[in-house]
């Protein structure tokens, strides 16, 4: 338990036989050091980084919005193992065909399908044929539509999660990009204060004697520029 003039160090003690109830918690001697013990930074040294924190304060998770698509992936994703399972092959059948039976009065299989086999029956009457089998397709594109789906909720440029980038221009590509862009342009400005406290928390555990309340967390621009647009953007300036 960090506080601002001592941390202490809590240890359960070892349970006994046949003894009922929680372990008491209490601060003593542990690892050899007596506790509690001072805090030399005098703060709190755990700091807070808050994710898309809303009016009140509240930190909320990058993967909240999208955890029903994933959801749906899932679930799309099990039903295509089944299917690959039991109907992803062509079922052959055949009628009017008198099956061999064992000593047991079991029946065998009659046919082995193979490349180098041939099914043959003597009697005119058998007939051969087969299923289709189950077309996979629909699922994988059900996968795709919904990693799209997340890929606009988010703001991610879709290349990104399916991998399908072909003869595409920078203009193109920097357009897709600016939804990622400006969300993190949007993250930076709660955790851009979290990231000045964890400096001087730094400084003063390395004992700097500067002026910790002038730390400003400057990010580096997010929008991704090749040489030639920088270069052209400064002869222009």
């Amino acid at each position: 338990l960090y506080l601002p003039d001592a941390v202490y160090k809590y240890e359960a003690p070892a349970p006994k036989s046949g003894a009922a109830g929680k372990p008491k918690w209490s601060a003593r001697q542990v690892d050899g050091e007596a506790w509690p013990a001072p805090n030399p930074l005098g703060l709190v040294s755990l700091v807070e980084l808050p994710n898309r924190p809303d009016l009140l304060g509240e930190a909320h998770s990058e993967i909240e919005d999208v955890l029903d698509i994933q959801d749906r992936i899932n679930k799309t994703l099990i039903d295509r193992l089944m299917a690959q399972e039991f109907s992803a092959f062509r079922q052959r059948w055949a009628t009017g065909y008198e099956l061999p039976e064992d000593d047991d009065g079991q029946p065998l299989e009659p046919f082995r399908a193979a490349v180098d086999r041939l099914w043959v029956a003597e009697d005119s009457a058998v007939k051969f044929g087969e299923f289709s089998a189950t077309d996979l397709t629909p699922y994988l594109r059900a996968v795709e539509a919904d990693v799209q789906h997340m890929a606009a909720r988010t703001r991610t440029p879709a290349q990104y999660l399916l991998g399908q980038l072909s003869n595409v221009n920078g203009e193109t590509l920097k357009a897709s990009e600016s939804g990622l862009v400006s969300k993190v342009r949007q993250r930076q400005r709660p955790l851009g204060e979290g990231m000045e406290e964890v400096a001087r928390l730094a400084l003063r555990a390395a004992g700097s004697d500067r002026d910790l309340s002038r730390i400003e967390t400057i990010w580096r621009n997010p929008e991704f520029r090749t040489e030639g647009e920088l270069v052209d953007a400064l002869v222009k300036m």
